[in-house]
C-alpha cells in the first residue's frame, strides 16, 4: 500500500502545478510571500501551526489555511472606501 505522506498532488485549478501537502519553512516563506526569519520567529513563539517530527518542523498547508482565514480582510467594493 502506498504512502500518502508528503507525495505532491496536482492542483486541478493550476494544471501542471503539483502542490505539497507539508512545506518547510523556507517554502513557506516562499507561498505567503514574507521573510524566512518571520516564520522562524512565529514558529518560535507558537503562533503559527506546525508538525515537528523530531526536529523538523514542517507546516500542513491545510493547517496555514485555517489559520490565515481569520486574518482576510474583506475586498472593498469598486469605488468604496477601505476600512
Amino acid at each position: 500500500m502506498p504512502h500518502e505522506g508528503n507525495n505532491p498532488t496536482k492542483d486541478s485549478s493550476l494544471p501542471g502545478v503539483l502542490i505539497k501537502k507539508y512545506l518547510t519553512a523556507k517554502e513557506l516563506s516562499v507561498y505567503l510571500g514574507i521573510p524566512l526569519q518571520r516564520i522562524y520567529v512565529l514558529t518560535h513563539m507558537n503562533k503559527i501551526p506546525v508538525v515537528k517530527l523530531g526536529r523538523t518542523v514542517l507546516f500542513d498547508r491545510g493547517d496555514i489555511e485555517k489559520w490565515l482565514k481569520p486574518m482576510r480582510h474583506p475586498v472593498p467594493e469598486e469605488g468604496g472606501e477601505f476600512i
